[in-house]
């Protein structure tokens, strides 16, 4: 399977989903019907983080960076990849 395309560096909140869902078996407030959700983000509602082994702090603070608050201070795709990748 060929890795996936990301590209640009428009900040993006799509890096927390796929970890999310890795951790936890659900998305974000999968619970919670899409305009709750929506209003709990304006507001500045998070998920807690999930208690898994693998979830290491490094990896939490790049979630959480990509549902800052101001879109203007979240990483772009490339970052995310840039440091998943370790570089």
């Amino acid at each position: 399977m060929a890795d996936p395309v990301i590209t640009g560096d428009q900040p993006t909140t799509e890096p927390l989903h796929i970890p999310m869902k890795v951790f936890t078996g659900s998305a974000p407030f999968h619970s919670h019907p899409s305009l709750a959700v929506t209003v709990a983000m304006m507001q500045g509602v998070r998920p807690l983080r999930p208690p898994h082994p693998a979830l290491t702090d490094e990896l939490w603070k790049l979630m959480q960076s990509c549902w800052h608050q101001d879109r203007h201070l979240r990483p772009g795709a490339s970052e995310v990849l840039g440091i998943l990748r370790g570089s």
